[in-house]
């Protein structure tokens, strides 16, 4: 009985762990799906690796696997469907979704490595996904250097 009780506590302990994880890192998750999807709208083809490049960040993040693969499809899609009504309201979509980690330098880095990891995904790391990694810069108060 004393078993049981303890495996419930538990249970109950890591399901709160995984609620207040999902809470605290969602701008973070939002941001980093925002700079995945423009950086894959730079060029104006999103291939497949990039897509693949995402999704797969997020199952390796510590952070971030606590959202389902699901969620972050979710994401990229309402976003890419703003790039696919209007490039100028799906980019400014992408930064104002971006701006919540301006404050928050490290998640702000990651999330700018992300972007490199996809431009660089189809093996072709051109001047539309420079360029689109500058603003994403400019936009959380980055360095660029730090990352090119």
């Amino acid at each position: 009985m004393l078993d049981w009780a303890k495996n419930k506590f538990n249970q109950g302990r890591d399901t709160l762990l995984s609620e207040v994880s999902r809470y605290k890192g969602k701008d973070f998750m939002q941001g980093c799906v925002a700079v995945g999807t423009y950086i894959a709208f730079a060029d104006g083809v999103v291939s497949p690796q990039e897509k693949q490049k995402l999704i797969k960040y997020f199952e390796i993040s510590d952070t971030l696997k606590v959202f389902s693969t699901e969620e972050v499809i979710s994401e990229f899609q309402k976003l890419s469907a703003k790039f696919d009504f209007d490039l100028d309201i799906g980019r400014s979509e992408c930064l104002k979704t971006l701006g919540k980690l301006r404050k928050k330098p490290e998640e702000a880095r990651a999330a700018v490595r992300l972007g490199v990891m996809i431009a660089k995904s189809d093996a072709n790391f051109d001047e539309d996904e420079k360029r689109a990694l500058l603003e994403v810069c400019n936009e959380l108060g980055l360095k660029p250097e730090e990352f090119f």
